[in-house]
């Protein structure tokens, strides 16, 4: 047994700690990270069939007013391989952090992302802002 009796769990507490890290810094630079993630499939479901859209030049966003903020980021096998789709979850997942204090109301929202050649951060962190701003999620 390793020295601090942790029996090789260290990876799941240094990952604990790193989120709860995240949310200091994230409070104290005045970011009010208060969504959670969208994981059931009826619930996406639900969306798919009944909620509103809001379309832009890189994404569509599916739409419902809840109690509580919710996001998920759905990305199909025709953007390329799992590296590729991972990285474009990592960069709508960012851009709908930065942009979650900018909305009014509480929504669960499906993000999809468009099959494009390049993407990049600030493609999606505007059209996130141009879609709360219009729609006025």
């Amino acid at each position: 047994m390793p020295e601090n009796g942790l029996c090789g769990c260290s990876f799941y507490l240094k990952t604990r700690e790193i989120k709860a890290y995240k949310r200091r810094i994230s409070k104290v630079a005045g970011l009010n990270v208060e969504y959670k993630r969208l994981k059931k499939q009826s619930e996406m479901q639900n969306l798919f069939k009944s909620g509103l859209r809001a379309f832009s030049g890189s994404l569509t966003l599916l739409y419902l007013p809840a109690e509580e903020n919710y996001f998920a980021v759905s990305v199909g096998k025709k953007h390329g391989k799992s590296v590729q789709r991972n990285r474009i979850k990592r960069l709508v997942r960012e851009a709908f952090r930065l942009n979650v204090n900018k909305m009014k109301g509480t929504y669960k929202i499906v993000c999809l992302p468009k099959v494009r050649d390049e993407y990049s951060f600030a493609t999606f962190d505007k059209d996130v802002q141009e879609m709360i701003r219009r729609k006025k999620l």
